[in-house]
């Protein structure tokens, strides 16, 4: 070091490291243990490492307090197994020269999981039909701070007011897209209606009462015949229900008119001007929605249950 160096270093009391470390402070002494530590470590790696105890002491797992090496364990095999090494790892720490006078070896603590991050809560979907159900059902309840939780939790569920006209666009589009839905199941069940002659084969009275053995055969294409026909009619009037609650969703949304121009396949501008409905035609529009939502539901089991008499008639 320079004359200058060393005159600036002492005016300013400037210390080296090498006296930092060696002064007889806490701070010394923790450097010296954690060095000890590091250094025992290495060395009884040597003898631990052939016994394959997933350990690497190398690495860390030691602490140095009055003479003892504490080494830890992850289990209570590996906390016996070492201690059957203590002898040969003090030969080896005492080769090194290192002052190891004890070995003592605990099991570490498990560490905490790391407790797992909480989902954001999902947003509140607003529902017109579900926040009515709720209020439908409030009179069920006795306990009054029940129906009022109960009262709040339907208000909170509820479009509010700047959305009611959105939300009622978005429901009659899915009303819609049920009785379409429904529209095609009964399409498909037409192909699975029962078979039945024609009904110029089969033998009129008449033939039957000129030829007694055709009285059975008759009989049993007659009985095919109504059946085919009875599912006919079913089917034919479950169809033009479901025809009328898709045209009632429609003419319901063009009610609402439209967010965007060329929204459900409008030439652009056709209904951009359509004004915004009043707030007694969206409580009218909500009342229908409400009674056409229900009236879907009955068509909807009415079709399974079509469904259900075909696939027994068909067995």
């Amino acid at each position: 070091m320079s004359r200058n160096l060393k005159d600036f270093t002492r005016r300013k009391g400037f210390r080296s490291m090498d006296r930092l470390l060696s002064e007889e402070d806490g701070t010394a002494r923790l450097m010296s243990d954690f060095q000890i530590a590091r250094r025992a470590g290495e060395v009884i790696q040597s003898v631990v490492k052939p016994f394959r105890l997933v350990l690497d002491f190398s690495q860390g797992h030691t602490r140095y307090e009055d003479h003892t090496l504490v080494l830890l364990a992850q289990n209570a095999a590996q906390l016996n197994r070492l201690r059957q090494l203590v002898p040969r790892m003090l030969a080896a720490l005492a080769v090194k020269g290192l002052p190891v006078t004890d070995i003592d070896i605990r099991i570490a603590p498990p560490a905490e999981p790391e407790p797992e991050p909480i989902p954001p809560a999902p947003p509140r979907e607003h529902s017109i039909a579900a926040s009515a159900r709720l209020r439908a059902r409030l009179e069920d309840f006795h306990d009054p701070e029940l129906r009022a939780t109960l009262a709040r939790l339907a208000d909170a569920i509820a479009p509010r007011p700047e959305e009611r006209a959105g939300q009622l666009r978005s429901e009659f589009d899915e009303a819609g897209n049920d009785a379409r839905r429904l529209l095609e199941a009964l399409a498909r069940l037409e192909d699975h209606l029962p078979e039945a002659p024609d009904p110029r084969l089969v033998p009129t009275e008449e033939d039957a009462r000129l030829k007694p053995e055709l009285t059975g055969v008759r009989d049993r294409l007659l009985s095919k015949l109504t059946r085919r026909v009875a599912f006919e009619d079913r089917l034919g009037r479950l169809r033009k229900r479901a025809g009328d609650e898709l045209l009632a969703a429609e003419s319901a949304r063009f009610q609402l008119g439209f967010d965007v121009e060329g929204e459900a396949g409008l030439e652009p501008g056709l209904g951009s001007g359509t004004p915004e409905p009043s707030e007694e035609d969206i409580a009218r529009l909500e009342h229908d929605y409400l009674a056409l939502k229900a009236r879907l539901f009955d068509l909807r089991s009415e079709v399974e249950a079509l469904e259900s008499a075909l696939d027994a008639s068909a067995h």
